[in-house]
């Protein structure tokens, strides 16, 4: 393994060990993890944290966006994407489905998540791009096509209501 991918490697293991010593397998964080919206929020926010943490264990920005753009587009595309052009489309994660799609998601968009790196060390502004309002009701509805945690009411809801469907048609019949 050359230093480069040593020093990425290190950043991903620093990133998953700041999970544990940040306390965030906790028992006490489960119950908010099943609230639709409330768990994802959570788990991005531990996303952030995890990187600045990884971002001090290796010492290097260039080294530790590099291992979250391996992370994007594998270990050969990873080391040549521009790092400048890969963070500029996140302005324009702002729109009703990118909003809806992230509010659903675990793990913020890489893009930010590099963007937040550049920030935390000085190097750019930390100013988040402002989601789409309209995304917040409407997320926990279209929750199903990501599979969270808010999939789970639209679930119990489909079964429930498949179920009257057949029990209606049997006493029907």
């Amino acid at each position: 393994v050359n230093d480069g991918a040593r020093d990425e490697i290190d950043f991903i293991v620093g990133h998953e060990v700041a999970h544990i010593a940040c306390g965030h397998l906790s028992a006490f964080t489960l119950p908010a993890r099943v609230v639709p919206l409330l768990g994802q929020a959570y788990s991005r926010a531990c996303e952030y944290t995890c990187d600045e943490r990884a971002l001090e264990l290796v010492g290097d920005l260039e080294t530790s966006s590099r291992a979250l753009a391996i992370l994007a587009a594998g270990a050969t595309a990873g080391r040549r994407i521009n790092l400048d052009a890969f963070v500029e489309p996140r302005e324009t994660m702002g729109s009703f489905i990118a909003s809806v799609c992230e509010l659903n998601l675990s793990h913020p968009y890489l893009p930010k998540r590099i963007a937040a790196l550049r920030a935390a060390t000085g190097l750019a502004q930390a100013k988040e791009p402002a989601r789409s309002w309209i995304a917040y009701p409407l997320a926990p509805l279209f929750g199903f096509t990501s599979g969270g945690t808010a999939a789970m009411p639209m679930m119990v809801v489909a079964v429930v209501g498949i179920g009257r469907c057949v029990c209606a048609s049997v006493h029907v019949g």
